[in-house]
């Protein structure tokens, strides 16, 4: 009886196995059309690249209590502009899961800051933010630079208000004991930001142009972060890359045709006012330190689950 109840079930598995083995791959799609491309930026806005990490400079040692909002902090001073950065250094742990450090920014206007974070010992994910003032408002509209560890070392840079207080917050998400250095740097240039293509319909105009964005918006059909192949090239003109842009209509009654005309826009968020929501012109609109394109890019919209490679953008303004 053991036998016989064991050789049925041996062939539904057999059978089962060549089935499966029959079946073909799913073909997975993304929705939407794709687009890819290359977005410049003029020299003769005079774009930087971040400094290099490991850089030398004035070190500080985080002191304890700064973990519970908003009663502790640490206050690591006065970054000097132009001149060197600032080398905070840290730990974090299950229990020590925040370290928050008020600095200023030496000097008047506006300045470029970079943060370089690095672990020194050990490992984990932190959550790095960048707010104007002591505290991170409830709806998060102060934070100039959200990002969180990827790789070995993590850079973001924003464009801030000299003389004020920031806050930068580091949220550790691990549990094993870290050690961390954070480079602050402070130039007098653009360094620039996060740089985004934005896809619109042609009939909704400029985004700049919100003639009634409450009852009548310009709802973007897709967006991407222009984040591979970054360089400065000889001249100073900027240089990045972008893919996997899908034409998506948030309407699904209104889809996006074949062959209709689409607009595409680029920036670079120089002072980080966009980190949540960048393609949002109505919460987030470009801001006086951003660069813009002056001119929008038509493409004639391929058709869904297609692709449009080799577009070409150039940012050429500041944003007034």
């Amino acid at each position: 009886m053991l036998l016989s109840s064991v050789r049925p079930l041996a062939l539904l598995t057999a059978a089962a196995t060549l089935v499966l083995a029959a079946c073909p791959a799913p073909d997975l799609k993304v929705p939407g059309a794709q687009l890819s491309g290359t977005v410049k930026i003029n020299a003769a806005l005079k774009p930087l690249l971040p400094p290099p990490p490991g850089a030398s400079g004035r070190t500080v040692r985080e002191v304890e209590p700064n973990t519970l909002p908003p009663v502790e902090s640490f206050d690591a001073g006065e970054v000097a502009t132009d001149i060197e950065p600032t080398i905070l250094t840290g730990s974090l742990d299950a229990v020590d899961v925040r370290d928050r450090i008020l600095f200023k920014v030496a000097g008047e206007g506006s300045a470029s800051v970079t943060l370089t974070f690095t672990y020194t010992k050990g490992s984990g994910t932190t959550n790095i933010f960048l707010a104007e003032g002591a505290a991170i408002a409830e709806d998060g509209s102060n934070i100039r630079i959200q990002t969180a560890t990827q790789d070995a070392v993590t850079t973001a840079s924003a464009v801030i208000p000299a003389g004020k207080t920031m806050l930068l917050n580091l949220r550790y998400l691990s549990e094993a004991p870290a050690e961390y250095s954070c480079t602050i740097s402070a130039v007098s240039g653009a360094v620039v930001g996060k740089v985004y293509v934005v896809a619109f319909r042609e009939g909704d105009r400029h985004p700049a142009e919100l003639v009634d964005p409450v009852n009548a918006p310009a709802l973007p059909l897709g967006a991407a972060l222009v984040n591979k192949d970054i360089a400065i090239d000889e001249e100073g003109t900027w240089t990045g890359s972008f893919g996997g842009l899908a034409l998506v209509a948030s309407d699904p009654q209104e889809p996006v045709e074949a062959g209709e005309k689409i607009v595409l826009f680029a920036y670079a968020d120089n002072d980080g006012t966009a980190t949540s929501t960048p393609a949002n012109f109505v919460l987030a609109p470009p801001s006086p330190a951003d660069f813009v394109s002056s001119t929008l890019l038509t493409v004639d919209a391929p058709e869904d689950g297609a692709g449009l490679a080799d577009l070409s953008l150039v940012i050429d303004a500041k944003n007034l």
